[in-house]
């Protein structure tokens, strides 16, 4: 997924993301909002969702700076990095609603940073995670093309989960649930 629009004027710098870089704001916090598209998987019978999701960096194949920042440990291992986030909110029922993840350092580098390796805008990948400690990469034996970009790795802990899920993207139908990125800003004066 990409968070921002293409490049228009040819400066390998999305249009919308050098709007925002203009804007000059100190971001205090940053997130994904992915909600489960609960119809489908009623229709797909799927009883149970998986407890995590990692976001990373697909362009390079990495994990993201605030996965890498966010060092939280808890003796269940299925809950660390948890201000980073990803775990299932379930909101007092049986069934999970959706899936927080922060990134508000990415979003604070991509806004305000003078360094080009991280002003760019990049394509991120979605998986389920069963381990979110896991953060290394496996070869596809034959890649696979996704819009055109070769795709050579994936996620390792994205094999470890037996169970998946199905999410609103950003033209769903429900626009309540459509996929959200939530900025918290302040301007300079």
């Amino acid at each position: 997924m990409d968070l921002f629009g293409p490049d228009t004027n040819g400066n390998n710098i999305s249009d919308q993301l050098e709007f925002y870089q203009n804007k000059k704001w100190l971001i205090n916090d940053a997130y994904i909002e992915f909600y489960i598209d609960t119809n489908v998987m009623n229709q797909l019978n799927k009883k149970e969702e998986p407890l995590r999701l990692y976001l990373f960096d697909a362009t390079n194949q990495i994990p993201l700076i605030d996965y890498t920042a966010g060092a939280t440990v808890n003796t269940n291992s299925k809950f660390n990095k948890s201000i980073f986030g990803g775990t299932i909110d379930r909101k007092n029922t049986s069934r999970g609603v959706k899936y927080k993840i922060r990134i508000t350092n990415l979003i604070n580098n991509l806004f305000n940073s003078t360094n080009e390796s991280y002003n760019k805008n990049l394509r991120l990948g979605l998986c389920v995670s069963e381990t979110i400690s896991t953060t290394s990469n496996f070869y596809y034996k034959s890649p696979v093309s996704i819009l055109g970009q070769e795709i050579k790795y994936f996620p390792a802990g994205s094999i470890m989960s037996p169970v998946g899920t199905v999410i609103h993207g950003p033209n769903s139908l429900d626009i309540g649930k459509r996929l959200k990125l939530k900025i918290h800003y302040t301007e300079p004066n």
